[in-house]
């Protein structure tokens, strides 16, 4: 039987290896040649010290890893922090079975059953109610006193959490089971019971070991000759990553059971590579780990794969500093890939900073390092050439101003092109800077998503972005991208699949949910429920009854998020089922009373249902959660614009507008509100404000030149129009506006 190991129990670790070292014994004589039975027989989990007794090397530099360490039994062997220190904000204790944490913030001793990590930072785990581990807000700062280490510290240092709130360490985003256990334990089994709110979390090995990356080894225990599940996978410049994707990606999870072998897409969706998670141009911003960045680079797409610089036992770099980068790029270059440039590029003739001084490193320059939980320095791994001219154009990030924050975006661009001349067109990051609200960037956006040459996570995000656009190219793009070779860029491409006409459509969609891959099968499901009448969706039938079930069950496993039931809510809406929905809804609540998507969904339901006086209340619980969130704010100004109170809605307008001055739904709003409540010439100067830089949204200018008509101004009108129809010169909704505007101006005849 495959080893079942509970939490939190302290005993279980000496127990399971108990366990695992029997399975070694010389009652079961490892085998060679073809057994039957072993050949029939499930794949288990054995245990990283069964790979021990062979695999002698590998198992020593795995024992010492951060994988073999992230998640231990407490004890004085496996806690850093110091015991019994007097004076701090902590004090540790060994008490007779466990190790006792105290803190002036909490009322009571805590119980720690196990440690989380272990550098440069490591957190605690307490066990509370009904089967949960909680991660504290305390943690221990690991790195060296010299450079501010061996220190307590909070997590989110800056803000007060009080009970209650969704960052408060007893809460769900400090939970272990839900947040955390799926990448700090082997073949993890969340258990979740909805019906009592309880976890029962199982995991075959307390740690990240050997089988998290190999797969289940029992029959190569019994027959050494048969290869480990991912033996083929983990040497594929495409698949290596993607075994490691489901712990160094942020992404969501369909499916528990991945053992490597498998599509990544039948069990995890990773991330693309736009806001609010990566800056515009695909650079990392929120905590989003390494996968996004590396898939996207260029070294990915020549060959590399994690293991050229990371041994994989130790996970250690081969080695240390720009030799890292020089066992490739350097002029002796590298016969594992012969199209490298043979050039010396640790010199101050390439880095031009003297050597061993910051800027001189190769990790300054093309891996600049965002810090998370305060004292994580983690690197951005898609390798780019540092592009200051776009810093300086869209206000993405450049790695010179890192240092050179008294110099501006335009002085390092000079100095790049002076020494490197103009930076070669061509990478993705020129196309995905931009979104789909103008001509230019539509197009740029368009090109990128059917470039077979560009990286597939790259051409998904830009299908993600072209969603929203507006003109035939989006849509050409769209439709030709739903037969891509990559699962991923398939999957994006039914985001915008609305844009398509009726019959092509249910045709991308009748083939998207035969797909051989789970992602898109379920996409393509939720599309159907958002896009067909339910008299429609009979055509799709038996497929998508099968696929909607998949997708369900999807939503289930995430049954303790808040997200899962506001999605499982919007589809039974679709189908129709109401009470369901506000079951679903009311449960999100009870999860995280402060979830505004599900205080706005229940709004809009009840108000749907002729419940005003409800409606309201959730709108403003919403409101009060964040003031100036754009969807919070946006939604109560509908309700008062409704109500035909355009005053108070310009009121709430104008204080999102001016905490999300970018989005482009508000600012129409808001615009369309002054004008309503008759302040037309505010009106005119919010849009006027907004519109005033080349490729402005189209929206925005569209309802600039239709205001500025009405209240006479017919030359800011025509003005509009024109660029309008610089973007789009055949959309008729554009000429008609254009030939109005001649009739009451005698303006030109319509540009071609």
């Amino acid at each position: 039987m495959q080893p079942d190991f509970r939490i939190p129990p302290l005993a279980v670790a000496v127990l399971a290896i108990l366990i695992l070292l029997g399975g070694c014994g010389p009652q079961q004589p490892l085998q060679s040649g073809s057994d039957p039975a072993i050949d029939d027989a499930p794949d288990e989990y054995v245990g990283s010290a069964s790979c021990g007794s062979c695999h002698e090397a590998a198992y020593e530099q795995w024992r010492s890893s951060h994988h073999a360490q992230a998640l231990q039994v407490a004890s004085l062997e496996t806690i850093r922090a110091p015991l019994n220190q007097p004076g701090g904000p902590v004090t540790l204790s060994a008490g007779e079975d466990d190790i006792v944490f105290e803190s002036a913030t909490e009322s009571a001793p805590l119980s720690i059953s196990h440690t989380f990590g272990v550098e440069p930072l490591q957190q605690y785990l307490v066990p509370t109610e009904r089967g949960r581990l909680q991660a504290l807000r305390w943690a221990w700062d690991s790195r060296a006193a010299k450079v501010g280490g061996g220190r307590w510290f909070q997590l989110y240092p800056e803000e007060e959490i009080p009970p209650g709130d969704v960052l408060h360490w007893r809460a769900m985003s400090q939970n272990w089971n839900s947040m955390c256990a799926d990448c700090h334990s082997t073949a993890l089994r969340k258990n979740y019971d909805a019906q009592n709110d309880s976890f029962d979390s199982q995991f075959a090995e307390l740690s990240v070991g050997c089988e998290a990356c190999h797969g289940p080894g029992s029959k190569h225990a019994q027959q050494p000759d048969l290869p480990l599940p991912t033996a083929g996978r983990l040497v594929s410049a495409h698949e290596q990553p993607q075994i490691c994707a489901p712990c160094h990606s942020r992404r969501s999870q369909l499916r528990e059971g991945f053992t490597g072998e498998q599509p990544l897409l039948d069990y995890y969706l990773p991330a693309l590579l736009n806001p609010p998670l990566y800056h515009a141009d695909g650079q990392i911003l929120d905590e989003v780990y390494v996968y996004g960045s590396f898939v996207s680079s260029k070294m990915n797409a020549m060959g590399v794969v994690c293991s050229n610089c990371h041994e994989p036992h130790s996970a250690e770099l081969r080695i240390s500093g720009n030799a890292t980068c020089t066992q490739c790029h350097s002029a002796a270059g590298n016969p594992d890939f012969p199209t490298l440039t043979k050039q010396d590029y640790a010199t101050s003739d390439h880095h031009f900073h003297a050597d061993d001084s910051p800027g001189s490193f190769c990790t300054d320059c093309h891996m600049p390092a965002r810090t998370y939980m305060v004292v994580d320095d983690r690197h951005d791994h898609s390798f780019r050439i540092p592009r200051p001219d776009l810093a300086a154009t869209f206000g993405t990030p450049s790695a010179c101003q890192s240092c050179h924050a008294d110099k501006t975006h335009l002085w390092a661009a000079g100095i790049l092109e002076q020494r490197f001349g103009k930076p070669a067109a061509g990478h993705f990051s020129e196309a995905l800077v931009h979104d789909a609200t103008t001509v230019t960037g539509e197009t740029k956006l368009a090109a990128l998503a059917i470039d077979p040459a560009q990286p597939a996570i790259t051409r998904a995000s830009a299908l993600q972005k072209l969603s929203s656009g507006t003109r035939n190219i989006s849509t050409r793009a769209i439709n030709k991208s739903t037969r891509d070779g990559s699962e991923l860029v398939r999957y994006a491409a039914l985001g915008g699949i609305g844009r398509l006409n009726d019959a092509t459509q249910r045709a991308v969609l009748q083939r998207a949910l035969k797909d051989p891959v789970a992602a898109v099968r379920m996409e393509a499901a939720r599309q159907i429920h958002t896009l067909v009448e339910p008299a429609g969706r009979d055509y799709f039938m038996p497929a998508l009854q099968s696929v909607t079930d998949e997708y369900i069950a999807s939503q289930i496993l995430q049954a303790e998020r808040p997200e899962a039931h506001v999605n499982l809510a919007v589809l039974r809406i679709q189908q129709g089922d109401t009470a369901a929905a506000r079951t679903h809804l009311e449960q999100a609540l009870k999860l995280n009373h402060q979830f505004i998507p599900a205080l706005i969904n229940l709004a809009d339901l009840l108000r749907a249902q002729g419940h005003r006086d409800q409606a309201f209340v959730y709108l403003n619980r919403a409101a009060a959660v964040r003031p100036l969130a754009p969807e919070a704010g946006y939604a109560l100004a509908m309700w008062y614009v409704r109500g035909r109170d355009y005053q108070r809605a310009v009121d709430i307008l104008a204080q999102t507008h001016h905490a999300a001055p970018r989005n482009v739904e508000v600012t129409y709003a808001y615009a369309l509100a002054l004008n309503t409540a008759e302040q037309a010439d505010a009106a005119l100067a919010v849009l006027q404000q907004n519109t005033a830089a080349p490729g402005a949204p189209e929206p925005l200018l569209y309802l600039y030149a239709t205001i500025a008509r009405d209240q006479g101004r017919t030359q800011t009108a025509i003005e509009s129009v024109q660029r309008l129809l610089d973007y789009a010169p055949n959309n008729p909704g554009y000429q008609t506006l254009w030939r109005e505007l001649q009739t009451s101006r005698q303006a030109p005849t319509v540009p071609r």
